[in-house]
């Protein structure tokens, strides 16, 4: 496959992915890591078709594949965090986060997924800092600002718990409100 033609499957596998139509994505995606097994995107793309599908552990296989390809990336540390809070691994899930973090400080995920496993836990002050600066990286999430939300009540924080619902309110994020981990 020459490189246009995997620039080509790629696009598809990840257009297909987006639309739900994993079955026709994974198809497309393997041949693209038949021609460059080592292609970190595709490898990331596959992991996150094995979320979609909510096999976390296939999804693990992947990110640890990714991760060996790419040490360090602070995506990819995320995304075995994440797939790691699925599996109920929360120790070694935190220790990838907390990497992801140290990587990127700003890493979106690695924040908010750091922050949503503070708050399973009941680590509330930590996951108001995580949620507060993933809010601050991408401030149209509304969904975060929710979680973000929820750990403030959690920690007694009430007015300023208001305060970020009523700007939620007004990114006009629906009725439907994630509470769940992102990748």
């Amino acid at each position: 496959m020459s490189e246009p033609e995997e620039m080509t499957a790629f696009a598809q596998a990840s257009e297909a992915a987006k639309n739900g139509r994993l079955d026709e994505a994974e198809t497309l995606l393997a041949a693209v890591l038949v021609e460059t097994p080592k292609d970190a995107k595709a490898q990331n793309l596959s992991f996150a078709i094995a979320m979609q599908r909510r096999d976390f552990l296939l999804a693990r296989k992947r990110a640890e594949a990714t991760l060996a390809l790419m040490p360090g990336d602070p995506n990819t540390l995320s995304n075995l965090g994440a797939a790691l809070i699925q599996s109920n691994d929360h120790a070694t899930a935190m220790s990838h986060l907390n990497a992801a973090v140290d990587a990127d400080p700003n890493h979106f995920f690695a924040r908010r997924n750091r922050g949503m496993l503070n708050a399973a836990l009941g680590h509330y002050a930590e996951a108001v800092e995580d949620l507060k600066v993933a809010v601050a990286t991408q401030p149209d999430r509304g969904d975060t600002r929710m979680a973000l939300a929820d750990a403030l009540t959690e920690s007694g924080q009430l007015d300023e718990a208001a305060t970020v619902i009523q700007e939620a309110a007004k990114l006009n994020i629906g009725s439907k409100v994630e509470r769940t981990f992102f990748w």
